[in-house]
């Protein structure tokens, strides 16, 4: 009786489908072993390249104990990304932000005269209420106000929340402290106390980081693995409903993590500030370094992560003792040293798999429009903007207008990658640096009109060039590993055969004998090549290939099991998208009349992210609403600049669209969304047409029929998100809605 199970038919693997499986087991595993090798030949080219020596032992000695203690501090910051994502599931960007508040915060306790005291407080002191109090509390708002929203939206969502979490952030910091002051924040016990180890003088205040980072990790260790809070810290991540049928509490282990991931973030903030300088900009991108040494450790391991953030350091630490830097072209290499490490990392990650069964919410479903539809909406668009041209017909009024064109070119590129296909890419200003250059290399002096022509062309062999590696990365990694690109971008443009460290003039070209000389001509010009990249992607929209692209988004599992090559697919999509933003890099430097990559920094690539997602990152009409909202903020900006509360508005360029964005979580339509729906339906052609379906509106109908019998209002829910037409609905008194429960339970039985 015990052995029978031995006689029970065993599942037959075909040899096949094992010897195939293990296939791509060993070519992952190469392509993994390629990437690896390929990072430690850069570094051994930069090495050989850049190499001003001696080697010494004291130098050696240095490196060792600079770097560990430089992996140190960026493992207390990347301990708290992992923290709040094997938690929550969330990819905090804004964890930088948050450290540079701490330290902001911790500089007016202790330095300056802490509010309702009038006093500074002791180190100690100030300390314990920025890291133990404050920081906490502050993690706990983002936990109950933001992020228990989003855990299980979809990843642009996360994404966008997070990342205009982080502008208002820096919009906060610029409003309450003005970063033109110099402020002196002293490190602990000063710079002079110091010891030294084999005759390196080793900084007490460097000392404590090291004792901090290891403290930490052993703190951490124990709390997620050996106490029952920390248990449900990792339980509520992976099924928050299990976890409360077992007894644990969802909400309170997650405030306990943004809690705790919130300090770690401060602790972070408070030992870099002596380093760096307090600078809002330069604190926040140092906590963002610390992304490398996260995804190292895979987000989930702790262990792993420290191990990267103390390789990170070391390599560092290396570069800057050993390698001449002198030479302008790689003055910008230490920067980039993490982000470099950061892309390396990603692509030695194993392939993700296709997801197969995933719940999402539903989305708002828009009617494609025809071209004909299209073409008068552009027209409409276009005599709008003409129009605008002679009302502000001042230099500062023509010139805003040609920017909200330029910015809507550029949000079109966000369009059909994020919008349609669902690949978030971070690093769309890369692209437009990229087509920047490829005009400004072409004939641009002379301005003819072939410069076009080949920045699109760079631009999308820009564009495969990422893509091609990143095939292998999806969702959040492919999001990381785009922004890394467009912050190591700063490299590449610093080089002799980029922009160097100068700028390029030129004049605008003649089209067709035509001189855009003319401000007005040149936004006439600019309105047409936004209605022709927006006819042709109307037209992608609804051929083959656009469904396509919408299918991917839905299930690239369901896809693939159709046929459906997604290799080539990501590539074509990657390719236009990169084409559209360098065409909006030409334009951009054309309003200019110069190229440069002053303009071409990551940070500013998140907030042209925040205003597609404002417009509506999905419809192509949201692109311009996307550019006349950015503009509008800096109108209003500008005439508040002289009101009693300049002080408040002075960071509307950034408080604005992250505050704006957050609306996605309502509506991830954006701002288009209800009025192309209202719009389109206007038509006479279109008059009796249903509106589009707001899933906001629509009833709740979980446990309808098993939990509770089912109701009319049930059944009319039930419809409305079917889809049935109004016409084909049956009324309230023609449902039998106990006849219609029983036979679902008779066919359960």
């Amino acid at each position: 009786m015990g052995d029978g199970h031995r006689d029970l038919p065993q599942p037959i693997i075909p040899i096949s489908f094992a010897i195939e499986k293990r296939g791509r087991v060993k070519q992952k595993q190469l392509v993994s072993a390629l990437v690896v090798l390929s990072g430690v030949g850069l570094f051994l080219a930069f090495t050989i390249s850049l190499w001003r020596g001696p080697f010494t032992s004291d130098k050696a000695l240095s490196v060792v104990i600079y770097g560990v203690i430089a992996g140190a501090a960026l493992a207390i910051s990347a301990s708290g990304l992992v923290v709040t994502y094997t938690t929550s599931g969330v990819f905090n960007f804004a964890h930088g932000a948050i450290g540079m508040l701490m330290a902001f915060i911790y500089w007016e306790l202790r330095f300056n005269e802490a509010p309702f005291i009038g006093m500074q407080l002791p180190a100690p002191v100030a300390l314990l209420v920025t890291v133990g109090i404050i920081a906490p509390l502050f993690g706990i708002m983002v936990e109950r106000v933001l992020m228990r929203r989003i855990m299980k939206a979809p990843l642009v969502v996360q994404l966008v929340v997070t990342i205009a979490l982080m502008f208002l952030i820096l919009a906060l910091v610029k409003i309450a402290w003005k970063d033109d002051s110099t402020r002196p924040f002293p490190a602990f016990f000063g710079q002079s106390s110091a010891f030294a180890i084999g005759g390196v003088n080793i900084a007490w205040s460097r000392f404590i980081t090291l004792l901090i980072a290891i403290g930490l990790a052993i703190f951490l260790r124990i709390l997620l693995f050996k106490t029952r809070i920390g248990v449900a810290m990792r339980a509520v991540v992976d099924n928050k409903e299990l976890a409360a049928l077992n007894g644990a509490r969802p909400d309170a282990p997650s405030r306990l993590s943004w809690a705790l991931a919130s300090s770690l973030a401060a602790t972070a903030g408070i030992l870099a500030a002596p380093e760096v300088g307090l600078s809002s900009v330069a604190l926040t991108l140092l906590i963002v370094n610390a992304f490398a040494a996260a995804i190292f450790g895979r987000l989930k391991s702790l262990p792993l992560t420290f191990l990267g953030a103390l390789i990170l350091g070391l390599l560092s630490t290396f570069g800057s003792t050993f390698w001449d830097l002198t030479n302008p072209r790689w003055a910008k290499l230490p920067d980039n040293i993490p982000t470099i490490f950061l892309i390396f990392v990603l692509l030695a990650l194993p392939q993700d798999r296709l997801e197969f069964a995933t719940t999402q919410g539903l989305r708002r479903l828009f009617r494609t429009p025809k071209l004909h539809e299209a073409a008068m909406g552009f027209g409409a668009i276009t005599l709008f903007v003409v129009a605008m041209s002679y009302v502000l017909n001042d230099t500062s009024g023509l010139n805003r207008i040609t920017t909200v064109l330029v910015t809507a070119v550029l949000l079109l590129s966000y369009v059909p990658l994020a919008g349609w296909a669902g690949q978030v890419s971070l690093g769309q200003v890369f692209f437009v640096g990229i087509g920047i250059l490829g005009f400004t290399r072409s004939f641009a002096g002379q301005g003819r009109p072939i410069g076009f022509v080949t920045a699109a062309v760079a631009a999308t062999v820009a564009g495969v060039v990422v893509a091609l590696p990143a095939l292998r990365l999806r969702g959040l990694y492919l999001a990381l590993a785009t922004f890394a690109v467009a912050r190591g971008a700063s490299l590449f443009y610093s080089q002799p055969f980029a922009f160097g460290s100068r700028a390029v003039e030129f004049v605008r070209p003649k089209i067709f004998g035509i001189s855009l000389d003319n401000q007005r001509t040149f936004i006439f010009f600019c309105a047409l090549v936004f209605t022709a990249i927006g006819m042709c992607l109307v037209a992608v929209r609804r051929s083959r290939f656009g469904r396509r692209l919408i299918a991917m988004k839905d299930s690239p599992a369901a896809c693939a099991t159709l046929g459906v090559n997604l290799t080539m697919t990501k590539l074509a999509v990657f390719a236009m998208s990169a084409s559209i933003a360098g065409i909006a890099g030409v334009l951009s430097s054309m309003n200019l009349l110069s190229g440069s990559d002053g303009k071409l920094d990551a940070i500013g690539g998140l907030g042209d992210t925040l205003i597609a997602v404002i417009g509506g990152v999905s419809l192509v009409s949201g692109a311009f609403a996307g550019g006349v909202f950015s503009q509008f903020i800096v109108f209003i900006q500008e005439k508040l600049v002289a009101a009693p509360f300049s002080g408040l508005f002075s960071a509307l360029e950034k408080f604005g669209p992250a505050f704006a964005s957050l609306n996605i979580m309502r509506d991830p339509d954006g701002a288009a969304g209800g009025f192309v729906d209202g719009f389109s339906r206007m038509m006479p052609w279109n008059r009796g047409t249903p509106a589009a379906i707001d899933p906001n509106e629509i009833g709740d109908v979980a446990g309808a029929g098993d939990l509770r019998p089912f109701t009319n209002e049930d059944l009319n829910n039930l419809d409305r998100r079917l889809g049935v037409p109004a016409a084909f609905r049956l009324p309230d008194h023609d449902i039998d809605v106990a006849s219609l429960a029983g036979s679902a339970l008779r066919g359960r039985n």
